[in-house]
Order: C-alpha cells, then structure tokens, then sequence
C-alpha cells in the first residue's frame, strides 16, 4: 500500500481482499513507543556510566565535557511515534519546522532526513541516569526532520557530523536521528 494510507485503512483493505496471511513484524505503537524508550533508556544509562568513570580521573586527565553522540537509523513510522512520545505533541506540533502530510495530517518525516536532539539527562542521588518518558522536558531540538544536507546545506556550526559521509538517498533511504547526551550537567 502507498505512505498515505494508515495502518486502519490498510488492515480494512486486507479484510475486504480476505487476506488471512499474518502481517509480518506488526506492531502496536504502544509497542513501538516501548522499544524505542528501552533503547534510548540504554543508551543514556551508558553514557552516563561512561561519564562516572571519566569524571573518576585525575582533574589534570580530564580533557573535555562529556558529550556523547549517537546515529539513530530507522524507519520513519517508528520515529513518528518516538519524536511525538519524547517531545510531547503539543511541543512538536508548535514547531515551525514541523511539516504534517496534507493527505492525513501525520507529522512528516522525509526520507534522509536529519533530526538532531540534546539530550541532558537528570541524574538520580546515586548519580545513575532517571529514566527518561514521556514528554521528556530535558531534551532541545536543534533540527527536525532536515533535509538541508541533500543539497550541501551546512549544518549549524556546533553539529557538524564528520563522522557522517555526504548522505544521498539511494545509500540512506531512511530517516536520521542525532543524540547528542549531555552528561555534564544535572
């Protein structure tokens, strides 16, 4: 089925052509919300680890602030559901740069396209990360859903990625997310 038809319509289109063969792979968005939160959830908690023990060195082996950065690459169904989880709809959707499909009023995410998010975890009193959920506050979005870099637009100075290569879409047809987790601060 095409991007414009939602998961009912295509489970009624299914029906109607009596299609009984089990949808490989399905999952509710609760289940998705889920996974992507246990992932991020790791994530944090191991760059919060890591940052314990570098902070463990001797102030004069300390070379910079911790911040880590990790390349998130999924299908943009599942980032739907993550980017309106984590930020909050109303968050979201107040966005200037948000754009939503004229065909169903989805939140548009296109292919290869760039978000970039600042994640500041909250530490606990025993200095582990608390989980993060939803509408997580502690998060600045520095880009959604960009698509700049397609036509050799920089970055805004501070990102620039050199660890990506020059994205072109026959090479990564789906979209990117950017963390960078601040552990820092508190």
């Amino acid at each position: 089925f095409p991007k414009t038809v939602s998961e009912e319509e295509a489970m009624e289109e299914r029906r109607k052509r009596k299609d009984t063969e089990p949808v490989p792979n399905l999952e509710t968005e609760d289940e998705g919300w889920s996974r992507a939160l246990d992932w991020l959830n790791d994530v944090v908690k191991d760059a919060v680890l890591t940052a314990r023990l570098e902070s463990s060195l001797a102030p004069e082996e300390q070379q910079f602030i911790p911040c880590y950065t990790v390349l998130a690459v999924a299908h943009a169904g599942l980032y739907r559901i993550f980017l309106r989880r984590l930020l909050g709809e109303d968050r979201l959707f107040a966005r200037p740069d948000a754009s939503f499909d004229p065909a169903d009023s989805r939140f548009a995410i296109p292919n290869t396209s760039l978000t970039i998010l600042d994640v500041t975890p909250q530490l606990q009193e025993n200095g582990e990360a608390a989980p993060i959920d939803e509408a997580f506050e502690h998060i600045d979005i520095v880009q959604l859903t960009g698509t700049g870099h397609l036509q050799e637009a920089p970055l805004p100075v501070s990102y620039t990625l050199p660890m990506l290569p020059t994205i072109h879409p026959l090479y990564i047809p789906t979209p990117l997310i950017v963390l960078h987790i601040q552990t820092h601060t508190t």
